[in-house]
């Protein structure tokens, strides 16, 4: 079987930990003349806190409220996204390589893998924690959770704390 991984989906945080997963992405994307989709899942706002904002704003419009917290997230998270990876990583990264980057709501696996399925990627690649000798601990339960539900082939990068 041979591989050959055009589209490649890359989950980061918001944090350093992301810059060897984003790198590894790359070196993948420069091997393989692929196309690499950075994602990012945002956890939703819960109801009560809306109901919440929607009473103090005097806004009886919750989905108002929700539509703007998204809009805001994804464009200021995006925008922190391409920073830290040109802050840390620059020039490496051309933006052939790069195509765009997806900020999701919810379960961080769950949409990792209605993303990878929507955009059929080839490959997903992931950051490992490796903390201590418990099960979840040793990849980060959301890591955990994608390995035992994807279909797709999944690189995970250990991070280094």
């Amino acid at each position: 079987m041979a591989l050959n991984y055009r589209k490649i989906m890359v989950a980061v945080d918001l944090t350093k930990n992301s810059i060897p997963v984003v790198e590894a992405a790359i070196e993948l994307a420069e091997k393989f003349d692929s196309k690499v989709q950075v994602i990012h899942v945002l956890p939703e706002i819960h109801s009560e806190i809306l109901h919440y904002v929607s009473v103090i704003e005097n806004s009886g419009d919750i989905e108002k409220l929700k539509s703007d917290y998204r809009k805001k997230s994804q464009k200021i998270v995006t925008e922190k996204i391409l920073k830290l990876i040109k802050s840390e990583i620059g020039d490496k990264v051309r933006e052939e390589y790069l195509t765009d980057v997806a900020i999701h709501f919810g379960s961080p696996s769950q949409q990792i893998l209605e993303a990878a399925d929507k955009t059929n990627a080839d490959l997903i690649v992931i950051g490992a924690h490796g903390k201590d000798r418990l099960g979840h601990a040793l990849l980060g339960s959301e890591a955990e959770k994608l390995v035992k539900k994807t279909t797709r082939p999944l690189l995970m990068v250990p991070l280094v704390h």
